[in-house]
């Protein structure tokens, strides 16, 4: 099979397990399993001489490199992830952002933890008791059944709830692939010199910020929050992200909302009455239940620890606007707002979309009263920030609080990271197979 073609089938998807470096008489050994869902695939038992030309930090990534890439150019499977014991992760700083880079391969890092197993115990709080007694095939593999335990549909680790709603972003940073080296490579030193400041003056008044969305996965903007909450932790600044817990008797309203929103539907009906005030009690009892909770609540008042900003990142979310205001008056609120007005109703439907238009049959359709619900919660919001164009932005406010900024994501994230060529004709394989199942063309 010619790996670079797109025609073929899609590539299994195995993952990797990586035991703790073992020194004896002046060799390093380690042991990588390979493993797909259901069986054991491969094993590897690595020795690397340790003589003064090997410098232990870059020689063992370069060796677990070499294997990794070799077996998936034999086998022609997919390393969706590779798992490592923490202090390996330690030894080699290196390691995970060339998995990385170099294996488009997640980078899974496992702390070891000195708790007993119980009966009671499942999933990741499997324990490592014996771990001291396993051999290094043993340890690899029990660090791929682990690793294969937190992945979830699409081969990606599923989100993390904490008790508040907070996004445990990265699976609760065991997901390692980025360093502040590596950030500093992708821009110019003015850039990141104003970045450390504006950085240092949030770490130096302990602001916290407190971003709220809907969801956590599934839409394409969703990924600049994963990735400015991951930059914060590294720059150390207090920047969390919560949403709500579901509503499946809410769904169909909600989805209607936003589509309306997002200009996907033409409604044959406006939201009724009652259905306004289903969306106002989920997000007020929500509110109340998640983040109006001590200790720790991001609603709560600056002065009993609650976020110094909010964030609103979710339309269906606005009336956590007045929430804010009324627990906290003097506390800046920020609407995210990314709705926009197609390109092709913009000559004859943008009037719609105009809070100021008072003809009475504009206003009476079922989009500008959803738009108008909308406005009337962003009445205590003290700054809107808008992702799109003046010209494709819907007017939600008086243009003085209205600012705009383009959605950017950093080179290294998943979205934008390059490329070799095996990985673009694996992924190019998985769309021509999800165009076949819909029985549309295929890309060559």
């Amino acid at each position: 099979m010619e790996t670079g073609s797109w025609i073929y089938s899609p590539s299994n998807i195995v993952y990797a397990g990586v035991s703790e470096l073992v020194v004896a008489d002046s060799v390093a050994r380690f042991a990588i399993v390979v493993r797909n869902v259901s069986d054991l695939v491969r094993f590897f038992e690595c020795q690397l001489p340790l003589v003064p030309k090997h410098n232990r930090a870059t020689a063992v990534p370069d060796l677990i490199l070499r294997t990794l890439i070799e077996y998936r150019n034999a086998i022609n499977e997919k390393l969706a992830a590779v798992a490592l014991p923490r202090s390996l992760a330690d030894q080699c700083p290196t390691l995970c952002l060339q998995l990385w880079k170099e294996l488009d391969a997640v980078p899974y890092v496992i702390a070891r933890e000195p708790h007993q197993r119980t009966h009671a115990d499942q999933g990741e709080r499997a324990t490592f008791a014996g771990w001291e007694e396993k051999q290094i095939d043993e340890q690899a593999d029990s660090i791929a059944r682990k690793c294969i335990g937190s992945f979830g549909i699409g081969h990606v680790p599923p989100t993390q709830l904490d008790l508040h709603g907070m996004v445990a972003v990265d699976n609760d940073s065991r997901v390692c692939f980025l360093n502040e080296a590596e950030y500093r490579r992708t821009v110019g030193d003015r850039t990141w010199t104003l970045l450390q400041h504006y950085a240092g003056d949030l770490r130096k008044r302990k602001v916290k910020v407190a971003f709220f969305s809907s969801t956590a996965h599934g839409r394409p903007d969703i990924s600049t929050h994963h990735a400015l909450i991951r930059l914060a932790q590294y720059l150390g600044v207090d920047f969390q992200w919560y949403v709500p817990r579901p509503r499946p008797q809410l769904l169909e309203v909600i989805r209607r909302v936003q589509r309306i929103l997002h200009c996907v539907e033409t409604p044959s009906h406006p939201l009724t009455t009652d259905e306004e005030l289903r969306i106002l009690e989920w997000v007020y009892k929500t509110a109340k239940r998640y983040w109006l909770s001590k200790p720790g609540g991001p609603l709560l008042p600056r002065v009993e620890g609650g976020a110094d900003v909010v964030v609103i990142s979710e339309a269906i979310l606005s009336s956590l606007a007045l929430i804010a205001k009324q627990s906290d008056p003097r506390r800046p609120v920020v609407f995210e707002n990314r709705l926009h007005v197609h390109h092709h109703r913009c000559a004859h439907d943008n009037v719609v979309y105009d809070g100021d238009n008072n003809n009475d049959d504009v206003r009476k359709t079922p989009e500008h009263q959803t738009f108008e619900f909308l406005r009337a919660r962003l009445r205590e919001v003290d700054l809107l920030v808008s992702q799109e164009p003046k010209a494709f932005s819907p007017r939600l406010m008086p243009m003085k609080q209205v600012g705009y900024m383009p959605v950017a994501i950093d080179q290294l994230e998943g979205l934008n990271k390059p490329l070799h060529d095996w990985d673009v004709a694996f992924y190019g394989r998985e769309l021509n197979a999800i165009c076949r199942s819909a029985g549309k063309p295929i890309l060559d």
